[in-house]
C-alpha cells in the first residue's frame, strides 16, 4: 500500500480523533467552570475550589489542546498521523505521555488522600 492510499484511508479516523480531542478540551474547561461555582465548594470553607482539583482540569485542557491543534494541523495539510511532519514532535510525544500520566496520578492520589484528610486538601 502506498503512502497516498494510506493517508486517504486514515483521514476519517484522524478527523474523528481530532473531534474527540477538541471535545475533551471543551470538557476540561467546562468541568473547571463547574468546579468554580460556589455551590460546589462552599462547604469547604476556603472561599474557592481547591487548587489541586481545579488545576487538574486546566492542565488536562492545555495538554489536550496541544494534541488537538497538532492533529488538526496534520488533517489540514493532508497528512493524518504522520508525526514526522514537524521534526521535534516525535521526540516530545513521550514527554506528553509522561505529563498525562503524572497529572492523572497526582489527581488520583489526592482523591484517595482526600478520604481521610479532606480539611487539609481543601486548603491547598
Amino acid at each position: 500500500m502506498n503512502t497516498t492510499t494510506k493517508t486517504q484511508n486514515d483521514m476519517p479516523m484522524a478527523i474523528l480523533s481530532a473531534v474527540i480531542m477538541w471535545a475533551l478540551v471543551f470538557l476540561g474547561l467546562y468541568s473547571a467552570n463547574i468546579l468554580k461555582k460556589p455551590e460546589n465548594y462552599e462547604m469547604c470553607d476556603t472561599g474557592g475550589p481547591a487548587a489541586w482539583a481545579l488545576y487538574y482540569f486546566y492542565f488536562s485542557a492545555i495538554g489536550g489542546g496541544i494534541g488537538a491543534v497538532y492533529e488538526t494541523y496534520l488533517i489540514l495539510i493532508g497528512k493524518p498521523y504522520v508525526e514526522e511532519t514537524i521534526p521535534w514532535v516525535p521526540k516530545t510525544r513521550g514527554y506528553i505521555a509522561g505529563y498525562i500520566f503524572t497529572v492523572s496520578t497526582v489527581f488520583d492520589c489526592f482523591m484517595v488522600f482526600a478520604t481521610s484528610e479532606a480539611d487539609f486538601l481543601n486548603r491547598i
